[in-house]
């Protein structure tokens, strides 16, 4: 059996056990000495492990998730140190299941949790991404509108040609500190979309000001409910003169080449076009997925506005991102659109709390932040 196949069987297991644990499926199941785990997984892993390819399989993943750039001998090291921290935990989980403690149980095949809680995430991020770029919430909110007996695809233009869920008057933005959703009042839930809180508080400062009128939003999840997370907020002001864009500009990073920002101008089209390239570039079911922002302008009384934004997650084969590196020509075969604004009269230097719009959706999206200042330091 593939490992794979494993996860999909685990994520589905009931856990009727410990359905009062909040700490993740796969905790859960080794908690539960779920079968899958000690008779099938753990012995795959213990014998994977004598193979140098997968240790280094394990490290990649490691440190990729950690930012970081261990060997599998320092790993052992971690293992063993988070073993003693959540030993007491552990074993006080093991005890509200089965009655009492079993620390040879927990201790002896801790060392195989570890890497196949590491291997079960990194499978479950691919999974919910690879879900992300084929819109497959789009079904469920078909569902949903459906249970209230209105046809999505026949109201929301967006939603049928995009599968992005339009701002109407029955739908209202929900930019709390922890959550950024859209609540349908018809439905109740919460539609959850990918656009960071302070790009949203811009925009909806925009939609105030009747200078947004069509905006519509990918919708990555759904839930009753608003749990709680961190929040993170990063920007810095920017000046634009976009008479002044040349066609192409391609900037890279001094400590790293393969990590690059192009900007694309066409002038006849009044259209520029943001994409980011990253040495660490994201794979989901072996398409390299890069990030576009695009947008569209119109000159009134020589003043500039942006008409169309949006922002894209763009899928490449391997063949095409390595033509892409060679020719700016090239286009990847598969967009997934994030959010969409049409018909909008947007000015390129709208502020909101102190801050240009068009660096912070640039700064929302793109980690090359420092590529990003260097291109507007030098168009100024």
């Amino acid at each position: 059996m593939e490992i794979n196949e494993w996860f999909d069987k685990i994520n589905n297991l009931p856990l009727e056990k410990s359905k009062w644990c909040s700490l993740g499926t796969f905790y859960r199941a080794f908690i539960e000495r779920s079968n899958l785990l000690t008779d099938e997984l753990f012995p795959h892993i213990s014998i994977s492990l004598e193979k140098s390819s997968f240790q280094l399989y394990i490290i990649s993943i490691f440190n990729k998730r950690y930012n970081t750039n261990i060997n599998y001998n320092v790993l052992t090291e971690i293992i063993k140190h988070n073993h003693r921290d959540m030993k007491d935990i552990m074993n006080n989980s093991y005890k509200n299941v089965h009655g009492s403690e079993d620390n040879t149980y927990i201790t002896s095949n801790y060392k195989y949790y570890y890497i196949g809680a590491l291997l079960f995430e990194n499978y479950m991020d691919m999974k919910n991404k690879s879900a992300i770029i084929d819109m497959k919430q789009a079904k469920i909110i078909e569902k949903k509108y459906n249970e209230i007996k209105i046809n999505i695809n026949n109201v929301d233009s967006q939603f049928k040609r995009y599968k992005l869920l339009s701002l109407n008057e029955n739908i209202l933005i929900c930019n709390d500190k922890d959550s950024q959703t859209i609540v349908d009042k018809r439905i109740g839930a919460h539609f959850w979309i990918p656009v960071p809180r302070k790009l949203l508080t811009t925009l909806q400062a925009l939609i105030d000001l009747e200078l947004i009128t069509n905006i519509s939003f990918r919708i990555d999840n759904i839930t009753d409910y608003i749990p709680f997370f961190e929040d993170m907020e990063v920007g810095s002001p920017l000046k634009l003169n976009v008479a002044d864009l040349p066609s192409l500009s391609k900037f890279y990073s001094i400590d790293n080449y393969a990590n690059s920002f192009w900007v694309h101008h066409d002038s006849r089209e009044r259209s520029i076009t943001f994409e980011e390239l990253r040495d660490d570039f994201q794979m989901v079911n072996d398409d390299v997925i890069t990030q576009v922002i695009h947008l569209e302008y119109f000159n009134l009384n020589n003043v500039f506005y942006i008409q169309h934004l949006d922002h894209e997650l763009i899928s490449y084969t391997l063949e095409q991102y390595e033509e892409k590196l060679l020719d700016s020509k090239i286009k990847g075969y598969k967009k997934t659109k994030s959010f969409k604004i049409d018909n909008a009269k947007i000015p390129f230097m709208f502020k909101n709390n102190n801050e240009f719009l068009l660096f912070q959706v640039l700064d929302s999206y793109f980690k090359n932040s420092d590529l990003i200042s260097e291109y507007f330091n030098n168009i100024q």
